[in-house]
């Protein structure tokens, strides 16, 4: 049994992974950016090898139960949950630990310490890895779900995870950052898909403002057409 309580986790393929052939090198021609990264990744070694390797690590489909075991190895200090058995030493579960703890979490990794207190980390797909040493390995899967396990929650809900992010990165540019908030009262009680402001919020802070060193966020709301409360249906 390895690692995640499996003998081993399948791949996206290729093509999944790559979305089309020469797919990094389309994107080094339409970003500067990306280009200066990759003559930086070119002092070490080939830059297909170096991000073949990164899009791999991210194309492991883990469900929660692996995420939960490969948790509880490093809360087991290296070991299997059910056997013990040692798969890594001790010294790497602390190394583990410990980058989980202050960046695992990405730009939320302070504030999920000082909340939850916990190495964790978060991925791509929605999935979360937690670990509580010596104790247990947790796994879950957390954007279509709220903590009562409906896929909508109130607007309002979904504002404390954005006015969360938002004071982070304010705190970060200061003056560099611009945020509008026009939302009326009204639309609080809307509901909406759980995590689908903030990692939006997100990106176009770290692809589009960082890069430019300043910018402004928007963020208005107004009801059209709808009834209820909630997401729209068909006809609507």
């Amino acid at each position: 049994m390895g690692l995640s309580g499996r003998e081993a986790l399948p791949v996206f393929s290729e093509g999944d992974r790559r979305g089309s052939p020469g797919g990094f090198a389309a994107a080094l021609d339409a970003d500067s950016g990306g280009r200066e990264g990759a003559f930086y990744l070119l002092t070490a070694r080939d830059v297909e090898e170096v991000l073949d390797c990164y899009f791999r690590a991210c194309s492991i489909q883990a469900d929660c139960r692996a995420l939960a075991h490969i948790g509880a190895v490093l809360s087991n200090r290296g070991r299997l949950p059910a056997s013990n058995e040692r798969v890594f030493p001790a010294a790497m579960s602390r190394y583990v630990n410990a980058v989980l703890m202050t960046c695992g979490m990405y730009d939320g990794s302070g504030e999920f310490a000082l909340r939850v207190g916990v190495p964790a980390k978060s991925g791509v797909g929605g999935g979360i890895m937690a670990v509580v040493p010596t104790r247990m390995g947790i796994g879950i899967f957390g954007p279509a779900l709220d903590r009562k396990g409906m896929p909508e929650v109130p607007l309002s809900e979904e504002m404390r995870y954005v006015n969360a992010y938002l004071y982070i990165v304010t705190q970060r540019f200061g003056e560099r950052l611009r945020v509008d908030i026009d939302l009326p009262g009204e639309l609080m009680g809307c509901k909406v898909p759980r995590l689908i402001l903030q990692p939006v919020i997100e990106n176009a802070v770290e692809h589009g403002i960082t890069p430019a060193g300043r910018g402004r966020v928007a963020l208005r709301g107004r009801r059209r057409g709808l009834s209820g409360g909630g997401l729209p249906h068909p006809g609507d």
